[in-house]
């Protein structure tokens, strides 16, 4: 989860008060934490598959046009 505040540009001490209970996440920043995420999510399924493919069968996929910031 800290690395999807992060990726979104969020403060940690945002992520800390929220998991703390101490505060809630406007829907602004829960938006980009969840685009974060799926962002995240993508890239290591992309990121596993090319390990599986191998180095000769590689293709320059980019998945950043798939999300906006």
């Amino acid at each position: 989860m800290l690395k999807a505040f992060k990726q979104a540009d969020v403060p940690t001490s945002t992520y800390y008060r929220t998991i703390n209970l101490v505060s809630e996440l406007r829907y602004e920043t829960a938006s980009k934490v969840s685009n974060a995420i799926e962002y995240l999510h993508k890239a290591n399924e992309m990121r596993e598959h090319a390990k599986k493919v191998g180095p000769s069968k590689r293709k320059n996929i980019s998945i950043r046009s798939k999300f906006k910031a």
